[in-house]
């Protein structure tokens, strides 16, 4: 099982084009956003991940 793990994305958008497009040639089936998504454009490129289910829900417990 491969998971991305992307964080800090902010409104860096062709960053985050370019982690899906790498999400995407690996074919990783889940992708964990560590935060800091800043705009509804940069959100909505994440609909293109063709294989992996993207993360909403996270629960940490120390």
């Amino acid at each position: 099982m491969q998971i991305g793990i992307i964080s800090d994305s902010h409104d860096h958008h062709s960053n985050v084009l370019r982690a899906i497009e790498i999400f995407n040639e690996s074919n990783v089936e889940y992708v964990l956003h560590a935060g800091d998504i800043v705009s509804p454009f940069t959100a909505k490129a994440f609909a293109d991940l063709r294989i992996a289910k993207f993360i909403e829900t996270v629960v940490a417990i120390q």
